[in-house]
């Protein structure tokens, strides 16, 4: 695996972790009714840039949701919620320089930002509707790569 697409995996995991963490409209964990059991995560939307994005997106989402453990993924069919997301910008961001200092260049901000909503398939109603969430990681690239 060359360097360039190890380094574009890694930040896409920080982003999509980032994301996962901070996206859920509902407490994860096992404090209280759960106003659902099983979900299912449509695959991303994506008006952004990087059109890759969107599954990787899809399936950090589905991870993230696998590993903590208070919802089962199920199919489409017979999910008792699904989720909807929608990137809307993906973007890199020179984060600091200095006129003498040509390393300030190689750290910068990468920002993901989405919407997402959350349909109660059994009451065929939104719980949560086109909510914004946004991400960023900073990065220092170490050799050179910033792409």
């Amino acid at each position: 695996m060359s360097l360039n697409l190890f380094s574009r995996q890694v930040k896409l995991f920080l982003i999509s972790l980032a994301l996962v963490l901070s996206g859920c409209a509902y407490k994860m964990g096992r404090t209280g009714e759960k106003p659902f059991s099983s979900v299912y995560i449509a695959p991303a939307k994506n008006r952004g840039l990087a059109p890759q994005l969107a599954p990787l997106v899809s399936q950090k989402l589905a991870r993230g949701i696998l590993t903590e453990g208070t919802f089962s993924l199920t199919s489409k069919e017979i999910a008792d919620a699904r989720v909807d997301l929608e990137i809307t910008e993906y973007r890199q961001a020179i984060a600091s320089t200095q006129e003498n200092d040509s390393v300030l260049a190689s750290t910068f901000d990468l920002i993901l930002s989405a919407n997402y909503s959350v349909f109660d398939q059994k009451k065929r109603k939104y719980l949560v509707k086109d909510r914004p969430v946004s991400a960023s990681v900073h990065v220092i690239a170490d050799s050179g790569v910033q792409g």
